[in-house]
């Protein structure tokens, strides 16, 4: 998948090289200051956006068998009108996605956020999981992959990694992995140790 310029998005399909233009994803989005953010394509070749535009963050989806592009303002979807969002992933089932983010637009107030959303027009959330720690923010899931058999998430916070399973109702912490930002850097006095040598 890529930005092809303007409002164009390109869509490779990796094993036939196939490529598929939509042209018309973000005719509904008005101005010119659009920034996608993230982009999912669904089994069906639908498409899910995170895309900012005029210094809001929007949810887009957009169908291919009705040539159409549903957009919901994010404070909408979620209810909440500080959230934001970083970082889409699919769910193991093709009617799910899942959503990372922050509990306040500004992070240093922020607890991380994971949302289970419907992958369709309507963008319903399932659950959501506010991810504390009781001595500092952990300000936002900024990255996430999920597990290619389990809707087992690896979400990056703010200096650690939360591994979280969704069960298909609800989310469940598994494992932190704190401080997993932290290491020995080398010193300048021992370069050999930069060379992978010593």
């Amino acid at each position: 998948m890529w930005i092809k310029g303007g409002r164009t998005l390109g869509l490779v399909d990796p094993e036939s090289f196939e490529v598929r233009e939509v042209s018309n994803a973000f005719d509904c989005m008005e101005g010119g200051s659009l920034i996608i953010i993230a982009v999912l394509a669904g089994a069906q070749g639908n498409l899910m956006c995170l895309v900012s535009n005029r210094g809001l963050l929007y949810l887009l989806f957009y169908s291919f068998s009705q040539k159409t592009a549903f957009p919901r303002a994010f404070q909408e979807v979620t209810g909440q009108g500080r959230d934001n969002a970083f970082c889409l992933e699919h769910a193991l089932e093709d009617g799910l996605f899942f959503l990372g983010g922050a509990t306040d637009s500004n992070l240093k107030e922020s607890d991380a956020k994971l949302l289970a959303v419907s992958f369709d027009k309507n963008m319903a959330v399932l659950d959501e999981l506010i991810i504390r720690d009781q001595s500092e923010k952990k300000m936002a899931v900024t990255t996430m992959r999920r597990d290619r058999k389990r809707n087992v998430l690896y979400c990056g916070v703010y200096q650690d990694i939360y591994i979280v399973e969704f069960t298909g109702t609800h989310f469940c912490i598994l494992k932190c992995i704190d401080n997993i930002h932290s290491c020995n850097r080398c010193s300048p006095r021992a370069p050999h140790l930069h060379r992978g040598q010593g």
